[in-house]
């Protein structure tokens, strides 16, 4: 599920997200990975690295992550996470995905891995809380200072 979730973002990517058709393709895909996310999660909980190993876990992340379209699941996943020891699961993953749920809610990320581009056309944060600490928070679950996510954005994201 991941290679095609993966494939289907790169495609976007280089269409420098202008294809209609390939982001169709990519939301059709994320409703039946999140379809199929929640038949595991309701058999097993959230896929842990006990369970799956630590990619596994990261993959199971991953299309969580993309499943945007259920606010609601991701919420409960990362609810699900929250409750798992450590080693079970990424601090990276967990911080990424407490953003993406902060957001869906209308809140402020609290951590700053969800970007957009400015009038100016620069890479930012969204909405942050508290932004003077998030390099501090970033740090803590192993993320890099908001200024060089910034420039890796630039480099993945204006290539196109």
């Amino acid at each position: 599920m991941v290679k095609v979730d993966q494939a289907l973002r790169d495609q976007l990517i280089k269409s420098d997200f202008k294809d209609k058709v390939a982001l169709q393709r990519m939301q059709e895909q994320d409703a039946r990975d999140t379809s199929r996310l929640k038949e595991i999660v309701q058999a097993h909980g959230w896929p842990g690295a006990s369970l799956v190993g630590k990619q596994g876990a990261h993959d199971a992340w991953l299309l969580v992550q993309h499943a945007d379209l259920d606010a609601a699941f991701q919420r409960r996943c990362l609810a699900l996470m929250e409750k798992l020891p450590a080693n079970e699961v990424s601090g990276k993953d967990l911080a990424y995905l407490t953003d993406r749920v902060l957001l869906a809610e209308g809140k402020p990320q609290r951590y700053g891995t969800q970007f957009e581009k400015d009038a100016a056309g620069k890479w930012v944060p969204k909405q942050l809380e508290d932004p003077g600490r998030a390099d501090e928070r970033r740090k803590a679950v192993g993320l890099e200072p908001l200024a060089d996510y910034a420039k890796r954005m630039a480099a993945t994201y204006d290539q196109h």
